[in-house]
């Protein structure tokens, strides 16, 4: 898939991790957010949201 996206921020969680990353369209606009879910082992699961 191709994607449109035109940047993207991170927002970091208090151990520093990443928590959500949001993308961005060429408009400015929140296009997808993924969230960063870790459990006990470092395991990261991504939940994406696209809007």
């Amino acid at each position: 898939m191709v994607s449109n996206d035109h940047s993207y921020r991170d927002q970091l969680n208090t151990e520093g991790n990443i928590a959500f990353e949001y993308l961005y369209n060429e408009a400015g606009e929140v296009s997808k957010r993924i969230e960063h879910v870790y459990d006990d082992s470092a395991n990261i699961q991504k939940i994406e949201k696209s809007y």
